[in-house]
């Protein structure tokens, strides 16, 4: 079981294994705990939660293929493919409605999107092979920033940086200081930042606040 995100309220969404090894999502709203599975889908995992209750994540349908989809207060599920596609996946949801998360490309490249009323548009960090991988790497604030994590040209697969796109559209990267591996994982309203980095080979959670600065001994 894996909570995967919390909206304002205190909702969590996330992800579970069943006996017969299927991913199925789930909310836990105080007591109560809803499964979630997307009809006909054999795995759904849910990502983001905002404060209305209505959830995003991802979904594989029979034939092999995954999509993001979101889902209303009321059940209704609305599948997500980004143009071009051939893998979707939702990350998260702000309370404005706008929904982040990647994609990939028929070149085997992951690239990040964020879903408006505009519609689809594509976030590549600068010098990046990847934004992103199949496992997510792009969040949002409400504020209009952006944060996840990338692989640089001429950089191996699992050797990331973090980066914060500002809501002027100016990019920032971030390498924790000895690491292989630095990846934001989420951000709030505030600018604060959590994820990971390696260093060592011994990998360790990860939070800075929107000034930049590390908790002492981090």
């Amino acid at each position: 079981t894996q909570c995967r995100g919390i909206n304002a309220v205190g909702q969590m969404v996330g992800v579970y294994q069943s006996d017969d090894t299927k991913s199925h999502a789930f909310v836990k709203d105080g007591s109560e705990f809803i499964r979630i599975d997307v009809p006909g889908a054999t795995d759904t995992r849910g990502f983001g939660i905002d404060p209305r209750g209505q959830i995003v994540g991802r979904y594989t349908s029979p034939n092999g293929i995954v999509h993001g989809f979101f889902r209303s207060r009321d059940g209704a599920v609305l599948t997500i493919d980004a143009p071009g596609a051939t893998e979707t996946e939702a990350s998260g949801i702000t309370p404005q409605g706008e929904i982040t998360g990647i994609y990939q490309t028929t070149d085997g490249r992951f690239h990040g999107y964020i879903l408006s009323k505009g519609g689809f548009q594509t976030i590549d960090v600068p010098d990046a092979v990847n934004t992103g991988s199949a496992a997510g790497g792009v969040w949002m604030a409400g504020s209009g920033e952006l944060a996840g994590y990338y692989q640089p040209q001429g950089a191996p697969p699992g050797q990331n940086r973090a980066w914060v796109r500002l809501a002027n559209a100016s990019f920032h990267t971030y390498l924790f200081p000895g690491s292989t591996d630095t990846c934001f994982f989420n951000i709030n309203e505030r600018g604060d930042l959590v994820g990971r980095y390696i260093a060592g080979g011994v990998e360790h959670g990860l939070y800075v606040d929107r000034l930049g600065r590390r908790p002492p001994g981090q």
